[in-house]
């Protein structure tokens, strides 16, 4: 956190200063950027806090591109859970049903549960 503090007070060195105008929209732009500031800070300190209770016990799945996929780790914190990556090549493309469909006059199976098992080529 410090060393991005510093780079964007290097970055800005330079940088002109814009003067807020003294209008009720600016102040209220002005407050609402101090109260984000704030809550931003309290949140990095608590996962500060969480990180460091337990580095190491720490789960964490992201997306490069969550506009395409999106990464949710489901599971407790101290769960053994293997690290993997997951490449996406291309979405799922829409599918069409070329089978037959059945008309519901002519269903000969009686209301109830049923299992069945499906083998495409080689595989159940």
């Amino acid at each position: 956190m410090r060393n991005v503090c510093r780079s964007i007070v290097r970055t800005n060195r330079n940088t002109p200063v814009c003067l807020l105008g003294k209008d009720e929209a600016s102040k209220a732009n002005a407050i609402d950027l101090k109260e984000f500031v704030r809550t931003l800070n309290s949140q990095l300190n608590h996962l500060a806090d969480i990180v460091h209770e337990n580095p190491l016990g720490q789960k964490q799945a992201y997306s490069s591109n969550p506009e395409i996929a999106d990464a949710v780790y489901i599971g407790m914190n101290g769960d053994e859970a293997p690290t993997f990556s997951l490449t996406v090549h291309q979405l799922a493309a829409i599918q069409e049903n070329i089978g037959t469909y059945l008309k519901p006059e002519e269903v000969g199976l009686k209301p109830g549960n049923y299992g069945f098992q499906v083998r495409v080529a080689d595989q159940n």
